[in-house]
């Protein structure tokens, strides 16, 4: 074969080739292409809080046999600013005591805790409903009158603890503003106290104390 067939046969070889060669680069630069995009990192996600796992719900003073008071209702909140006696229909005094203005008071009823509710019946047991703090509104009358500044439900007393208006101590000070749920054993005092409120004249409501630091006395002691 001459010189001159072996130049042609060569370049026609290489003409063929090309197109090959171009599909294996195209090929290559597309692989090269997926490689870089399959480990291209995105940004990381901005954490997102969580919802807190499900626990076990909490338990309410309530169920745990621990006695509250109510948020006051319509019925107590009714009572607030109204004269007594004479109490809504169906209502009366169960239990009351008296809390002076201050110490050294002349006259120890300025004020009054009291129990409200459904009085005994057919021998049946009083159901207390409401406690009120009230105001005397003539100390000079025969029959007192009284205007009730707050008024809460009253809470529930567990068996062998009682509801018990004055006769209690706060931090080791006498208090007759003091309302506690307590129970009494054979002692003349007791600190087992579950629940206590306190009448606060000065701004005229009842507020939560701290039931560890009350201690009551037992009425029942030596009877």
């Amino acid at each position: 074969m001459s010189d001159t067939a072996r130049v042609f046969l060569a370049e026609r070889s290489a003409l063929r080739r090309a197109p090959i060669a171009a599909v294996l680069v195209a090929l290559a630069a597309l692989s090269a292409c997926s490689d870089d995009a399959a480990t291209v990192t995105t940004p990381a996600a901005e954490p997102v809080a969580s919802a807190p796992a499900a626990s076990a719900p909490a338990t309410s003073p309530a169920a745990s046999g621990v006695p509250q008071a109510a948020s006051t209702d319509a019925g107590a909140a009714a009572l607030i600013g109204t004269t007594v006696p004479p109490y809504p229909d169906g209502l009366d005094e169960i239990a009351g005591s008296c809390v002076p203005a201050g110490d050294g008071s002349v006259r120890i009823c300025d004020y009054s805790l009291a129990m409200v509710g459904t009085p005994a019946a057919d021998g049946g047991a009083a159901m207390v409903r409401y406690l009120l703090a009230s105001r005397r509104e003539n100390p000079d009358a025969d029959k007192p009158a009284w205007k009730v500044l707050d008024a809460i439900d009253a809470p529930t007393v567990e068996p062998r603890y009682e509801l018990q208006l004055g006769a209690c101590r706060l931090h080791d000070r006498d208090d007759p503003g003091l309302i506690a749920v307590v129970r009494h054993g054979d002692g003349e005092r007791s600190a087992d106290v579950r629940w206590a409120r306190r009448f606060d004249a000065a701004a005229g409501k009842l507020v939560e104390v701290e039931a560890a630091r009350v201690v009551c006395i037992n009425p029942g002691a030596g009877v």
